[in-house]
């Protein structure tokens, strides 16, 4: 994460998304990014499930 600037990254992330919190709370959030994007990243990196539907989709019948 060394060639962005994470807070930046963060502040625009939150700030699209219509929050607007203290700097205490955007700090643990900073704080939180690299681990965060690193996990999502990961799930790209699945082969057996790269042509899955996501969990979130129910069929009834």
């Amino acid at each position: 994460m060394a060639d962005i600037d994470v807070e930046r990254k963060v502040r625009d992330l939150l700030t699209e998304a219509g929050f607007s919190l203290t700097d205490a709370q955007v700090a643990r959030f900073v704080d939180a990014y690299p681990h965060l994007r690193a996990a999502a990243d990961r799930l790209f990196t699945v082969t057996e499930a790269r042509y899955e539907e996501p969990a979130v989709i129910f069929s009834a019948t």
